[in-house]
């Protein structure tokens, strides 16, 4: 999966998600935001990365939220979970949240 540093990098650029065994759908990162950390999680030998992205489809047809296999030419097939979360006259925004832990150095030594 994609880090924050890696999606952000692609804002502007097309992502296809397979939706159906026989339709892919297209869609544009239009926004990458990074989170906070989650509540707890300082001081506790553990890293976490929290974001979310914003992406733009073409057309009125709304994808169900769910969990869709994604390609990127960069960022390769990876999956992700989509909620729509608006609609424009000629297109459907989605949203991506991440919390993400992060190996870190210590973790992958010990």
């Amino acid at each position: 999966m994609p880090n924050f540093a890696e999606f952000l990098a692609a804002v502007g650029t097309r992502f296809r998600a397979r939706v159906t065994a026989t339709e892919e759908v297209a869609f544009e990162l239009i926004q990458a935001t990074p989170g906070r950390a989650p509540a707890g999680s300082a001081g506790q030998g553990a890293s976490y990365e929290s974001f979310s992205l914003l992406f733009r489809s073409p057309g009125q047809r709304v994808i169900p939220q769910g969990t869709y296999p994604f390609q990127h030419d960069q960022l390769g097939l990876f999956e992700m979970f989509i909620v729509p979360v608006g609609q424009e006259t000629d297109a459907v925004i989605y949203q991506a949240v991440f919390n993400c832990l992060v190996e870190t150095a210590k973790s992958q030594a010990g």
